[in-house]
């Protein structure tokens, strides 16, 4: 560009000087910008090419254990529902189909984390529950969760009959016909503790 200027300062200096008289300054501005051309010379790291190679980095990995850890976990003490399968994982730990159910009681209808206590006591009745429709939660078992299957105190005399399972068992012969299933959560969303039992 400076080689324009130049040509340009100097076409106005001969108009104005050439013969004594004054004119009037001569720019010529319209062909100067036609015939002069600017050169970058490449930089002494790159080759002279107009194609720069660019270089695509893999994408930032992102640590998503906590969150596939929890799956459907919400934060919940205590659950109630039907078990519907249990499976291992891709990293060899157990996880569980749950279809949630709502309790109805004194207390009015409540499930998941409105559930401050385990509605399930092997001493009493089982409590009434209803369906609103399938809502299937995925959790995350431990491998050493305490599973036991208990008959219900259906009447006065009854005395609940227990039989303790692994999580194991499960996946290989499900639940039968428990289908009133209280599930109990430590703090990293894991189920530590199963019970199996049926509505009287």
């Amino acid at each position: 560009m400076r080689v324009a200027v130049w040509v340009l300062a100097a076409t106005v200096l001969l108009g104005a000087c050439g013969d004594g008289s004054d004119p009037g300054p001569v720019v010529e501005g319209t062909d100067i910008a036609r015939t002069t051309t600017t050169t970058i010379p490449p930089a002494p790291h790159l080759e002279s090419t107009s194609t720069i190679p660019v270089e695509l980095l893999p994408p930032t990995e992102v640590n998503r254990t906590d969150t596939v850890n929890k799956l459907s976990w919400e934060g919940q003490r205590f659950d109630v529902g039907v078990i519907k399968k249990v499976a291992q994982s891709g990293n060899g730990g157990w996880v569980l189909a749950f279809d949630r159910e709502q309790v109805v009681d004194a207390h009015g209808t409540r499930s998941g984390k409105e559930l401050t206590t385990n509605p399930i006591d092997v001493q009493l009745r089982p409590p009434t529950v209803r369906n609103d429709g399938p809502t299937i939660t995925l959790f995350n078992v431990a491998p050493d969760a305490a599973i036991e299957e208990v008959e219900p105190v259906c009447k006065p005399g009854d005395a609940p009959a227990g039989l303790a399972d692994q999580v194991s068992d499960l996946a290989t012969y499900g639940v039968g016909n428990n289908q009133l299933d209280g599930l109990t959560f430590d703090t990293s969303g894991q189920v530590v503790s199963i019970l199996l039992t049926h509505p009287c």
